[in-house]
């Protein structure tokens, strides 16, 4: 399956996850889960037949991100919302004091906020600029 972000990319965001993990931690299976969480978001709300009919949708099935003058914006989504998986995943091994704990919930208040302000800015010649209008997920805009 085709992902929006990379081990690659996560290492720079959060190299500590890979040290807590150990080295070598793999986070593929997880990282289809949310690709599949992000495209199932993008459904429900109703755009994706939007991003279809402007060309948008890859055959792997994923909004084309060389297409967006925003791309980093569903790499960063796809990168927090694994981190909230995994970390998420250990905190029945924690109390809620633990700093462990705490860096879930921010993850999590994180990603809920990303998914609230996700705007995705089409850009089918690449040169940078947007040329269409800015699709909102979640507003009452549906294709």
């Amino acid at each position: 399956m085709a992902n929006y972000s990379s081990d690659t990319r996560l290492r720079l965001v959060d190299p500590q996850i890979f040290d807590w993990l150990q080295e070598g931690e793999s986070f593929q299976n997880i990282r289809d889960m949310i690709t599949e969480r992000i495209n199932t978001f993008l459904k429900r709300n109703g755009v994706w037949a939007l991003l279809d009919s402007r060309g948008l949708i890859t055959d792997e099935g994923l909004v084309d991100t060389a297409k967006l003058a925003n791309p980093s914006d569903l790499e960063d989504l796809e990168d927090i919302w694994l981190q909230e998986v995994v970390y998420m995943g250990h905190i029945n091994n924690c109390r809620e004091g633990d700093a462990l704990f705490w860096k879930a919930r921010l993850l999590r208040q994180e990603r809920i906020k990303r998914l609230r302000e996700l705007v995705l800015l089409p850009d089918t010649d690449g040169d940078g600029v947007p040329d269409e209008p800015p699709i909102h997920p979640l507003s009452n805009l549906r294709g």
